[in-house]
């Protein structure tokens, strides 16, 4: 029994790694703790775990996936993220099980945060010196990317992740003064260094999921009063003092969203009419290359409005005349969750996702207003919520719905939020 224990122990501390190392190591990490969590619950019959709201609607939205791409796909492009998607749910399920088995949940988080600080760290260090520790170059003079490389993801990691750690302080740790102003530090350092990645939702969604945070944590006025302050100079000063972060995140978002032209330095930065050259819409949503993406994908739901063309056919489909909006509608996804799902899954399986969004909510609803949670669970689950909310928000820019490192990202504070929720020890 203790080897197991220390072989799950070692798995948990490796997982927040591998989202950095690589989807295959994550995957075989998640696959291994899927095999020891079915093995136990088949040895036990704990099959309660398989019964609850969350385990019900995933599932069942795996098993449509199925289903629609046997009766009713006319592409199978999608074939495997089809067949293979509830192993999602199946690693979520494991976390959570070994977290309430084991009480490896603090091992978890602390993995989280060591890699948290020292991600902020070489970021920053990228940034000040062109490469990073190991001597990764920039990928884009405007934006650092740490050891991502070529994928500009830095920003929305740290977002994904901040609700993990965030919710450190509510897990049975003895809550002090120290701890209380590292979080409010990490707080700002995370805002600054998802600032120098240059990822604009990234950025929009954190200072979101801050102001949610300031405004139903159960914490005193006068300390969210001073948070608030120290955000707001903090953002301040990194706009002031960065010219390439106010040049990304501020100007190319105006000339983008207008659709209007400068140049700086004899570079054209931003997407100009000729870009688009068939739309005459005035305002962009977001920018002309999302704009292009959305009707492009609005064309293929056209085509599929019950059951989807098939997860993943998107940048298959794109190319083609009869769904085009233009010769630049190809990309690999349409950047929106709930576009993409409209387009490649329909209105069924749009359904399921928002009735999972739609639970969250009414689990934050219970949370704030509940008389049978202390002070302390109450903020755990809001912590935990927050960061649910913010990764499926529908109406931001957002990376590919069914990839696998981070279809896993997005799901990760569920199975934190289970342990809170269900724990009765």
């Amino acid at each position: 029994m203790q080897k197991k224990i220390n072989t799950q122990t070692f798995l948990m501390l490796l997982i927040p790694f591998s989202f950095v190392i690589g989807p295959l190591i994550l995957e075989i990490l998640l696959l291994t703790l899927s095999y020891l969590f079915l093995k136990n619950i088949y040895t036990t019959k704990e099959f309660k775990f398989f019964k609850i709201f969350f385990s019900l609607v995933f599932f069942g939205f795996s098993l449509y996936l199925i289903l629609s791409m046997i009766i009713f796909s006319r592409y199978d492009i999608g074939i495997n993220y089809s067949l293979f998607y509830f192993r999602y749910g199946v690693y979520i399920l494991a976390l959570y099980y070994f977290f309430y088995k084991d009480d490896l949940l603090k091992i978890f988080i602390l993995s989280f945060l060591l890699l948290n600080l020292f991600l902020c760290f070489d970021g920053i260090f990228q940034h000040f010196f062109g490469v990073n520790i190991i001597g990764i170059e920039k990928f884009n003079s405007l934006r650092v990317s740490s050891f991502f490389e070529d994928e500009l993801i830095l920003g929305s990691f740290i977002l994904k992740i901040s609700p993990i750690i965030y919710s450190y302080i509510f897990f049975n740790f003895k809550t002090n003064k120290l701890i209380n102003y590292l979080i409010s530090i990490l707080i700002v350092l995370n805002l600054y260094v998802i600032s120098l990645s240059g990822e604009r939702s990234a950025l929009f969604m954190y200072l979101a999921f801050l102001l949610y945070l300031l405004i139903f944590l159960k914490y005193k006025f006068y300390k969210k009063l001073i948070l608030s302050g120290i955000i707001l100079i903090s953002l301040s000063l990194i706009f002031s003092l960065s010219g390439n972060v106010y040049e990304r995140i501020i100007k190319k978002t105006f000339y983008e969203v207008t659709g209007n032209h400068i140049k700086n330095d004899n570079k054209n930065y931003y997407l100009t009419e000729d870009y688009f050259e068939s739309n005459k819409l005035p305002i962009f949503i977001f920018t002309p290359a999302h704009t292009n993406y959305y009707y492009t994908s609005y064309k293929i739901f056209k085509k599929n409005k019950l059951f989807g063309s098939g997860p993943k056919t998107y940048r298959i489909l794109s190319k083609k005349k009869e769904f085009a909006y233009n010769r630049y509608s190809y990309t690999t996804h349409p950047h929106n969750y709930y576009i993409q799902l409209l387009a490649e899954t329909g209105i069924f399986g749009l359904v399921f996702v928002l009735i999972g969004y739609i639970s969250i909510l009414k689990i934050f609803f219970k949370t704030l207003f509940s008389k049978e949670y202390d002070k302390k669970k109450q903020n755990c689950c809001l912590v935990l919520i927050g960061g649910l909310l913010i990764n499926f928000f529908p109406i931001m820019p957002t990376g590919n719905f069914f990839n696998n490192w981070n279809s896993i990202l997005i799901l990760m504070p569920a199975s934190l939020l289970l342990k809170v929720l269900y724990d009765r020890k």
